[in-house]
């Protein structure tokens, strides 16, 4: 009997270990950004984007902070309410860590965007957990 909840133990820790994912891991359709890209992005994200769809909008000022708002909630840039947030590029992709109570996340735990398409005129991102967001610039 001890050796088979023995055995019942170790194949429930296997089976735990396999279903908690961790931003820190990389998926198999995640690509690294090189120094070259990340240069670039940073140039090419700077602006007001607005979500396509949505009355929803993001700025990224040069600073490598900014502000997001849902003018559908009533809600316009530079008001209480906004959320505040500062930004960066990583080879992991894109961290975008919110300002909650007048502090901002830790950049340890905040998970990278993946940038699916940035041009001139569009920005194109997924989360870690595989929601998309497809903006024109404003």
């Amino acid at each position: 009997m001890k050796k088979i909840t023995n055995y019942l133990l170790v194949l429930l820790t296997v089976l735990f270990m396999g279903t908690f994912a961790s931003c820190s891991e990389k998926e198999d359709d995640v690509t690294e950004l090189t120094s070259e890209q990340i240069s670039q992005y940073t140039q090419d994200i700077v602006g007001k984007w607005k979500v396509n769809g949505a009355q929803e909008f993001w700025r990224f000022d040069s600073s490598s902070y900014g502000e997001n708002w849902d003018e559908g909630d009533g809600i316009y840039e530079g008001e209480d309410g906004t959320y505040k947030f500062k930004w960066y590029f990583k080879p992991s992709g894109l961290y975008i860590i919110i300002r909650i109570q007048g502090e901002y996340g830790n950049p340890d735990t905040d998970c990278p965007y993946t940038i699916l398409s940035l041009t001139s005129t569009t920005l194109s991102w997924k989360s870690n957990d595989g929601y998309q967001k497809t903006m024109t610039r404003q």
